[in-house]
């Protein structure tokens, strides 16, 4: 009875941590202008940028919602390409430059231990999740949603295709059982090829 009453107290945090990061976030659309706005205004960093590869994942912190999500990362992008990246923010999955990286006070460069082949499946997947809203149950995750998170889009975009980078699928006190950026950082299937401080 405990353990049951221990994982429906975690349940109910994450949702509660789940609406207040809702609540009180705000972001820029555009893709034609980078705008330092609140989570991403942590003073820069010097990542290259022409490092990036199709399929990369970045994962950013330095942001006031630190606190909220667990783990050293809180933020996850995927590289399209052409200057690109996609990310679920409050407005859903949207496609922004990937110069928005650089407003963040750190970034880490993951690259997926998979042919180019694979990235690019993954890139398309996640471009086909275009337009879905944020989901803001962030203490579960799902590969054919209807809404995702930041982290689960780009988790989401991998499994599809028979790669794994969630370091605890299954249940954790930690993560419950979402996917958080951290989690995709720990996983042997991904390596850190770049930083940007």
């Amino acid at each position: 009875m405990l353990d049951r009453n221990k994982k429906i107290s975690i349940v109910v945090v994450w949702l509660v941590l789940s609406v207040g990061f809702i609540s009180v976030a705000s972001f820029d659309q555009t893709t034609e202008e980078v705008t330092a706005v609140d989570w991403e205004d942590g003073g820069g960093n010097d990542l290259d940028l022409d490092l990036l590869e199709v399929g990369d994942i970045i994962l950013t912190r330095g942001s006031d919602f630190d606190k909220l999500v667990p783990g050293r990362w809180t933020h996850a992008t995927m590289y399209v390409g052409d200057g690109m990246i996609i990310e679920s923010i409050e407005e859903g999955v949207v496609v922004r430059s990937a110069e928005k990286l650089l407003l963040s006070n750190e970034t880490g460069v993951f690259r997926v231990d998979v042919e180019d082949e694979v990235k690019e499946a993954a890139v398309d997947f996640a471009q086909e999740q275009i337009g879905k809203p944020f989901n803001v149950f962030w203490f579960n995750k799902q590969v054919n949603g209807s809404s995702y998170y930041c982290s689960e889009l780009v988790w989401a975009s991998y499994q599809v295709n028979g790669v794994e980078i969630d370091a605890n699928p299954g249940w954790s006190w930690t993560y419950a059982n979402g996917v958080a950026p951290t989690e995709i950082a720990d996983h042997p299937n991904t390596t850190k090829v770049a930083t940007g401080q």
